[in-house]
């Protein structure tokens, strides 16, 4: 009895140190992933119109399935392995964790290699390098997971890393430099929501890079490294919930980014528009005159412009402005029109 007794006590304390910390933090996450994926299937399921708009949001639909698919799954094996104490159950059990570890982590890569392919306009050679360290990560994780996962985690997470590290830096100087060629400051206002999700993924490879590699010395290492990834698990559905989201509920006033008056580059436009307004009121108040009215002589300077050159002036120079910002909307990408 005292054996059976001491040994419970063992397993107790072993459950309540290394299971409840993980099964916690991945349940609140899991929480957070439904709540968002609902509103955001329910969302993709109400929105959009045309042969391409159904074919984006099934696309999107059907990744947001499988990453929910994926996370619960994951949630379903660290509650069963507190329950189970047979090494090569638990064996079994910690391999479909790593392969549903790596399988979610590409599907995370996929949406950030995507968000930069969309923002490029659809270019194949700026997402050569991103797409080929995401195959190579793939690759290797599940080759690593096939021998020794603890061991080589490190170089699959670095690897990873680099990966979402480049496109987030990538996507960024491309808003940016959109931004700063419409001289538009609403464009910057897209760069927080387009970029935090690209940061939120980057930060928790960099903690799993981290805890991966301390954990090969301390306890307390190993301890982080689980929660780290099971915390990540759950962040690529929650990521791509967020930016459909951010995106969708901005696009609804999407006028305010895409639209670009020709007035605001050349400000005399609008004086002259101004001006113009108020000398047609004159003339109207003018035509119903209730006073007698004297003849004024008004002597006109010698570079009085003719109303004909006038005309033509002012012909010049709307078209001169159409024509530079039809060349500025044709340079700057819709940033926003993601999903």
């Amino acid at each position: 009895m005292m054996d059976d007794a001491q040994r419970f006590d063992e397993r107790y304390n072993a459950a309540i140190q290394q299971h409840v910390p993980v099964i916690l933090t991945g349940t609140i996450l899991y929480g957070i992933n439904l709540s968002l994926s609902s509103t955001a299937a329910i969302m993709l399921l109400r929105e959009g119109t045309g042969e391409r708009s159904r074919l984006q949001r099934v696309w999107l639909l059907s990744m947001l399935v499988l990453m929910v698919l994926f996370a619960t799954a994951y949630i379903v094996l660290d509650t069963l392995v507190c329950y189970v104490w047979l090494s090569h159950v638990v064996g079994r059990y910690l391999l479909a964790q790593h392969l549903l570890f790596i399988m979610q982590s590409a599907l995370g890569d996929s949406v950030t290699i995507w968000r930069c392919y969309v923002l490029y306009e659809k270019s194949i050679i700026a997402v050569v390098l991103p797409g080929s360290t995401a195959f190579a990560s793939f690759t290797l994780g599940v080759y690593f997971v096939s021998i020794e996962w603890g061991r080589n985690t490190w170089i699959w997470a670095a690897i990873t890393m680099f990966c979402t590290v480049y496109c987030a830096v990538v996507i960024s100087c491309k808003i940016y430099s959109s931004a700063r060629l419409s001289r538009s400051t609403n464009l910057f206002a897209a760069i927080f929501f387009i970029i935090e999700t690209s940061l939120i993924y980057a930060l928790s490879i960099v903690a799993y890079l981290v805890t991966a590699f301390t954990s090969q010395f301390t306890d307390s290492g190993m301890a982080a490294w689980t929660i780290i990834m099971s915390a990540t698990v759950q962040l690529p559905p929650i990521v791509l919930c967020l930016l459909i989201l951010q995106i969708k509920f901005y696009n609804r006033d999407r006028q305010t980014v895409q639209f670009m008056n020709s007035e605001t580059v050349r400000p005399r436009v609008a004086l002259r528009h101004i001006v113009r307004i108020e000398r047609d009121t004159r003339a109207d108040d003018q035509s119903m005159p209730t006073f007698q009215m004297v003849p004024i002589v008004i002597r006109e300077p010698m570079h009085t412009m003719s109303t004909e050159a006038r005309i033509d002036l002012e012909a010049y120079d709307t078209s001169d402005v159409d024509e530079a910002n039809e060349k500025r909307e044709k340079s700057v990408p819709i940033v926003t029109d993601i999903v």
